[in-house]
């Protein structure tokens, strides 16, 4: 497996651990996760921004959220118009 595997393969990985953590940890509906997204995409926004700006996170959840991120060692998830992943550090 080469660099760029190994990176997006934990790339991905952590993604859906995001995605749990918002689920289980702050309760986030998939309807609201999805709907982040989207607007992540399309706004070439980071998520927990989208998220917080769409009334989705309180600003103690978005606290919790890059809490969470700096703990994982990952920073904001900033998607671009091809939907590729990048972060933001």
């Amino acid at each position: 497996m080469g660099i760029a595997s190994k990176s997006a393969s934990r790339q991905a990985r952590l993604d859906s651990e995001l995605i749990a953590f918002l689920e289980q940890g702050l309760g986030l509906s998939s309807d609201a996760i999805d709907l982040g997204l989207r607007q992540s995409r399309t706004e070439l926004a980071p998520l927990p921004i989208t998220l917080w700006r769409y009334g989705l996170v309180s600003l103690r959840d978005l606290e919790a959220i890059y809490d969470w991120q700096e703990r994982h060692g990952r920073w904001a998830t900033v998607v671009d118009t091809a939907g590729r992943a990048g972060t933001v550090q």
